[in-house]
């Protein structure tokens, strides 16, 4: 989930989620009469090789200051250490039944982020377990090589498209780039 999710609030994402032909995940927002989270923190797909990777999906904490606050009512946000916690827990849940685990980051790499430690390189230096990180949210143009991390993002409006390849035989990321 990225934070324009929310822009009309959770009722109306819930409705919008039941048409999607995808799974949507996020392990840090949770329904505050229950302590659940709206969405599965996780999942796993198995490719037709047999690899297995799990992907784990992180929505920026500054959602709750991005919408409007009667729009999030009844939900919360992981935020600070809860943050690196919630994350931590969703990759150590699945992460013995995976070859790797994908974070599906939409945390971003702006100034912004950076004051509270809500970037997603920061997320990769806090976080055990990740094997790569696919980013959005600050819509940088960004690769592995530019952090030294394992982590990507295409910038906005397709202006970029990510290319991710994983090794089968040593399950592993062989390489990563972008192609305009």
């Amino acid at each position: 989930l990225g934070n324009h999710e929310f822009d009309y609030g959770l009722t109306q994402l819930m409705d919008n989620l039941k048409n999607a032909k995808f799974q949507a995940i996020c392990c840090n927002v949770y329904k505050d009469d229950t302590g659940e989270t709206i969405l599965p923190p996780s999942t796993v797909i198995e490719t037709s090789s047999g690899l297995k990777v799990g992907f784990v999906g992180v929505e920026t904490p500054e959602t709750a200051s991005k919408v409007h606050p009667a729009l999030l009512s009844n939900i919360s946000f992981s935020t600070f250490g809860k943050l690196y916690e919630a994350v931590q827990n969703a990759v150590d849940a699945i992460r013995d039944e995976c070859d790797l685990v994908i974070g599906l980051t939409h945390l971003g790499v702006n100034a912004e982020a950076a004051i509270n430690g809500y970037r997603s390189v920061d997320l990769l230096n806090s976080v055990e377990g990740i094997d790569f990180a696919i980013d959005a949210h600050s819509h940088t143009v960004m690769s592995s090589a530019k952090y030294g991390l394992p982590v990507q993002s295409t910038g906005t409006k397709f202006a970029y498209v990510g290319v991710v390849v994983i090794d089968d035989d040593t399950k592993t990321v062989d390489s990563n780039f972008l192609l305009s």
